[in-house]
């Protein structure tokens, strides 16, 4: 008898847990034209619900992130003194296979992100110019130019702009490079 009280509190439990897990998300915008998200709508506006799709994380290779210590990149000290110079920049390489690929990415120090973006194009060996839009007044420009999202990385490819980390959106965005 116990087996079976303690069996059905532990099905509640899940229960509760799991409607919890599906919460809905909203979003509107408001008189303002600012758009907000929220796990309930607002009172005097209509929004609309949102369907998020699961999506697995891509494992983290923590290798890529470390910076060799022995670099002949500038410290950056030096670059944020330059506000017109890439806040880091790599060299092309002929193993690359991606000639005349032109990639910037536009990134913040703080945002994990937009180290991962970083790392994917070093892995690969394709050059590209990155820049830092808290210590380049220049390159905020330009991203707000280019893009009304406050969202970093901003990733341009060959002109073709990618939001956020996406591999896949790269590697889409390189094939109509070549």
């Amino acid at each position: 008898m116990r087996i079976a009280v303690r069996c059905f509190l532990f099905c509640s439990l899940l229960l509760c847990l799991a409607s919890l897990a599906s919460a809905a998300v909203y979003r509107w915008v408001d008189a303002d034209g600012k758009k907000h998200f929220s796990d309930t709508p607002p009172a005097d506006s209509a929004a609309q619900e949102m369907v998020l799709p699961y999506t697995d994380p891509a494992p983290v290779d923590r290798t890529l992130e470390a910076e060799p210590s022995e670099s002949s990149e500038p410290s950056s000290e030096e670059t944020s003194s330059t506000s017109s110079k890439p806040a880091k920049a790599v060299a092309p390489r002929p193993s690359s296979g991606v000639e005349g690929a032109n990639v910037d990415i536009y990134v913040t120090d703080s945002n994990p992100y937009c180290r991962k973006a970083e790392s994917w194009f070093r892995s690969r060996n394709i050059p590209f110019s990155a820049y830092d839009i808290e210590k380049d007044s220049s390159a905020a420009q330009r991203k707000a130019s280019l893009s009304s999202s406050p969202g970093v990385p901003l990733v341009v490819i060959c002109g073709r702009q990618v939001a956020g980390y996406s591999p896949m959106a790269f590697e889409e965005a390189m094939k109509q490079c070549r």
